[in-house]
């Protein structure tokens, strides 16, 4: 309690010394009568008093966070509600992802575009979004999911915990503030039945879903890439099929879904090039909003080539370190070879197979099939497939695909440690 305090106090203190100075007044005031608060505020929220010792210091407490919490989008938690007196139940729509169905550029889209989205009804909130996990994922409701995840194990390195309790009543003061309320996580996809349950009585308004859809195998190699490239994981493709989180039984999911919303669950396609090209545009067409959105960013999220990650994974089973291999592949030619692939063709096959029959299943559920406005991409004809799932291929890749305006020979970094040298040293194109 007394670290929480400390670094409540200087958290506030630095914000509003420098935001303005004139409140430094007030601000002593508030320090004073802090530990009779007994708030926890940070750059994401405040826990709400709960008892009479509690509401002793929380009016001053509640003032001085005024200028902290709000934005010039109007995200802030005391920010001016918009909803007019007599409004209807408030809906927030949910955005589940799925992973790699470009959820990074719909959240990057909807931080961009936040005034305009306001100007139309839509609330995304800036609240409970983490800021130290890898890349550019700080802009999704991560900690929302993360306190629904009842097995623990789920949880990444990095993932940042509150109290569902907190994060509830963070919740419900966001939902206030707007007849509509988006909410963004694909960490939201791997929730089970209890769990959507459990969010929904958080919530405690209408929900609507929304539920990018990809192909088994694509997803799979997608995220594999990512796993590797940005966390510890040095197992192969095809052991990571067996362990991956997201929820691909699509008909089940919809239903678990569909059982908490308002009657309607939204199904996209990404496979369809035209939702895949402009994602952020399929999702506000999707929940009926006709912004007119800021030009999009291009390269959030993209994937490293399979051959180059393969060698990363490689170089950290070694004994490289993570920052290392990253290195390393940053300099790494970012050519795509045509039909190169973590996994294996028969792990391939065997995906394509199973989501070919998960959709046939869905389109023809009577309930769930009726939400597609139009049947879901088939699995072409791949055509032979070229695994780099292994040292010999993935280094023969490598010297297939040189760096413009360079020999493809220089892999190693300056700032690399002696491991990473030593192993990089190994991946010279002959």
């Amino acid at each position: 309690m007394a670290r929480q305090f400390f670094r409540s106090w200087f958290a506030l203190a630095f914000t509003q010394l420098v935001r303005n100075a004139a409140k430094s007044v007030v601000l002593a005031v508030g320090i004073v009568s802090w530990p009779c608060a007994e708030h926890s505020f940070t750059a994401g929220g405040a826990r709400i008093a709960k008892t009479p010792r509690d509401w002793l210091g929380a009016p001053v407490a509640m003032y001085l966070c005024v200028d902290v919490l709000r934005d010039p989008a109007g995200g802030g938690l005391f920010a001016p509600n918009l909803r007019g007196a007599g409004a209807a139940m408030p809906r927030v729509y949910v955005h589940i992802g799925l992973h790699k169905t470009g959820t990074t550029a719909v959240q990057h889209g909807l931080i961009r575009n936040r005034a305009a989205l306001m100007e139309s009804g839509f609330h995304y909130p800036m609240t409970l979004g983490p800021s130290l996990i890898p890349e550019q994922n700080i802009f999704g409701h991560h900690m929302v999911a993360w306190s629904l995840y009842r097995r623990k194990h789920y949880l990444p390195a990095f993932a940042q915990i509150r109290d569902r309790d907190e994060v509830r009543d963070i919740l419900r003061l966001e939902i206030a503030r707007a007849e509509n309320t988006i909410l963004s996580s694909e960490a939201f996809d791997c929730l089970t039945l209890e769990e959507i349950q459990d969010l929904k009585s958080m919530l405690g308004c209408e929900i609507v879903p929304v539920i990018f859809l990809r192909q088994f195998a694509e997803l799979m190699e997608s995220a594999y890439r990512t796993t590797v490239m940005h966390s510890q994981h040095i197992g192969t493709a095809d052991e990571f099929v067996t362990r991956q989180r997201t929820r691909l039984d699509y008909l089940q999911l919809a239903k678990d879904w569909l059982s908490v919303s308002n009657g309607q669950v939204i199904l996209l396609d990404y496979d369809d090039p035209d939702v895949r090209s402009d994602a952020l545009g399929a999702f506000l067409a999707a929940i009926g909003t006709d912004i007119e959105t800021a030009p999009q960013e291009t390269s959030l999220n993209r994937s490293f080539p399979a051959h180059v990650c393969e060698l990363v994974r490689l170089m950290k089973a070694n004994g490289c370190s993570q920052a290392d291999a990253l290195k390393w592949a940053r300099q790494m030619p970012n050519a795509v070879l045509p039909n190169s692939w973590c996994l294996t063709a028969s792990v391939i096959e065997a995906q394509d197979n199973l989501y070919m029959r998960e959709i046939d299943l869905l389109e023809r559920d009577p309930e769930i099939g009726s939400f597609l406005g139009k049947p879901l991409t088939r699995v072409e004809e791949r055509g032979p497939v070229s695994s780099v799932g292994n040292p010999v291929a993935a280094l023969f890749a490598l010297a297939q695909a040189p760096s413009p305006g360079t020999s493809g020979r220089t892999c190693i970094n300056a700032e690399m440690t002696e491991p990473g040298i030593r192993f990089a040293s190994t991946l010279r194109s002959s």
